[in-house]
């Protein structure tokens, strides 16, 4: 009998549960007779966000369809599960050593020309980029002296500690280090190496998090007056439907800042993919796809690289180093990894270096990619000298 009754508690507990699976983002509206509502119709209140008017709920998924009719005046979404892109593992990550190991420049600084623009003393100093990613090693000895702070918007039931921004994955460290790892004589060097590194932990430490985690981020880098925004992250999605990460992006590329995105790792179209299909909207947005280089110095653009067609909405603006990227990890480690996760922060830094020059904003292109007419990689690899030289 306590068998039987224990259960039937597991499945009066089960089907509870089962019943919350619709979590959703309300927004674009009044909100206090919303999730007044919401709890009427037997849902709960999870949070509100920090930077945007707008409200995650846990609604019955019996109860959304009359939700949605009695509230057809907000924006009403899914709260996504975004996540990095699948990564291509090359060598085992280290962490920690001591001494450090030596400074290694890694190929895609020769391949972008950012040692030449380096030599021309464009280098990344007083530019802002906000890492939107899973965080960083604040205390890394090749990071530190560029990380200027960052907030945490990952939470574990309804709690956030937003001083919390360390890196258990190991991701936004590298994207870091790409970016602005410094110039010293261990570890690696970034491609904007003076450039203020600022990050919002948007993603939890498996690589994952909530569309409406994503948003609050981006806009905090806006807060903050980041003058660049890196985002390695997307995932299939209409780039035409309303969204609060779309809000969120787009307030941050009228603002002036440059949003640069992963175009994704999977072979496929952006025309499917968010954001990285947000590129096509303004022209602060940049998607980014992946390059590698062959054993006899020539470049190929990634199997694995997302793209899209250089006609038309669907492009990827620009391609960047992806394969093979030699960076900062978590721990203070090093690692190297490839995925457009790796393009999107050396075109970021490219970003950054050209904001620092001073210039007009005009990116150059090398055409030095095999099979650069026939490819849909947009305008093709990054010339980061020539971009800050006009």
């Amino acid at each position: 009998m306590k068998n039987l009754v224990t259960l039937a508690l597991l499945f009066l507990s089960t089907q509870a549960i089962a019943q919350y699976n619709s979590r959703l983002i309300l927004s674009n509206g009044y909100l206090p007779s919303a999730k007044d509502e919401v709890k009427r119709r037997g849902g709960s209140v999870v949070a509100d966000l920090k930077n945007i008017n707008a409200t995650v709920v846990n609604l019955p998924s019996h109860a959304v369809n009359g939700f949605k009719m009695a509230f057809s005046h907000l924006t009403i979404e899914e709260d996504k599960v975004i996540k990095i892109g699948p990564l291509k593992r090359g060598n085992n990550p280290g962490g920690g050593d001591t001494p450090q190991p030596s400074q290694n420049v890694d190929w895609g600084i020769v391949a972008l020309k950012a040692d030449h623009a380096h030599q021309a003393s464009f280098t990344g100093y007083n530019v802002k980029v906000c890492v939107a990613d899973t965080g960083i090693d604040p205390t890394h000895p090749d990071l530190a002296a560029n990380y200027v702070g960052g907030v945490n918007f990952t939470t574990k039931g309804r709690t956030v500690d937003p001083s919390r921004i360390e890196d258990g994955h190991g991701h936004g460290t590298h994207v870091a280090g790409i970016i602005a790892a410094v110039n010293n004589s261990i570890g690696s060097v970034g491609a904007a190496y003076n450039a203020s590194i600022f990050v919002v932990k948007v993603l939890s430490d498996r690589g994952s998090g909530y569309l409406s985690w994503i948003a609050d981020g981006v806009m905090e880098c806006v807060h903050q007056g980041a003058d660049v925004i890196n985002m390695s992250l997307g995932g299939n999605g209409n780039p035409f439907s309303d969204s609060v990460m779309k809000t969120a992006i787009m307030t941050a590329a009228n603002a002036g800042i440059k949003v640069v995105l992963a175009a994704g790792n999977e072979g496929d179209d952006i025309a499917k993919k968010t954001p990285a299909g947000y590129s096509q909207f303004h022209d602060n947005i940049i998607s980014v796809a992946a390059m590698g280089k062959n054993n006899d110095g020539s470049y190929y653009m990634a199997s694995w690289s997302n793209y899209g067609l250089n006609q038309g909405a669907s492009k990827t603006d620009v391609t960047a180093p992806g394969v093979s990227i030699y960076s900062t990890w978590k721990d203070g480690g090093y690692n190297t990894i490839s995925g457009t996760s790796m393009a999107s922060p050396y075109a970021a830094a490219v970003v950054a270096l050209e904001l620092a020059s001073g210039g007009s904003f005009n990116l150059f292109y090398q055409n030095e990619l095999q099979g650069y007419t026939d490819s849909k990689i947009g305008h093709g690899l990054l010339d980061a000298y020539t971009t800050t030289q006009f």
